[in-house]
């Protein structure tokens, strides 16, 4: 496990305990030059994008993400994985499947997706 998943993983617990509902996003102040989109819905498809408008927005709303309590619900149709590569060659990776947000296999509800994945769908399109 990478020290950044480990990090992530305890900033959302902290966040979860603490009663903060909002996203952490570990490489902020750093310029994202590219997206990798892996949608994994009844098919897999992949996807990338490099217009820094499209991903500093998506960057941006995942950070204004609302977290709520752990979920069990799981789904393998409905999932979606964004990659961020920054300028220094370091990646962040984000998975959403259904209305969660999943972090070490450990599955989050989350609210605030609807406008994330209509810019998904259009970089899908």
């Amino acid at each position: 496990m990478s020290v950044k998943r480990i990090l992530l993983a305890l900033t959302l617990l902290c966040l979860c305990a603490c009663g903060a509902k909002e996203m952490k996003i570990e490489n902020k102040g750093k310029e994202a030059v590219k997206l990798e989109y892996l949608r994994r819905y009844e098919y897999g498809a992949d996807y990338e994008c490099e217009d820094k408008q499209i991903i500093s927005k998506l960057l941006e709303l995942i950070e204004n993400l609302k977290i709520g309590n752990k979920s069990d619900m799981m789904t393998e149709d409905y999932t979606d994985i964004l990659i961020f590569t920054y300028e220094d060659g370091t990646k962040e990776t984000f998975e959403f499947e259904a209305d969660n947000i999943v972090i070490d296999n450990t599955r989050y509800e989350v609210s605030g997706l609807r406008e994330i994945r209509v810019i998904l769908d259009q970089i899908a399109d």
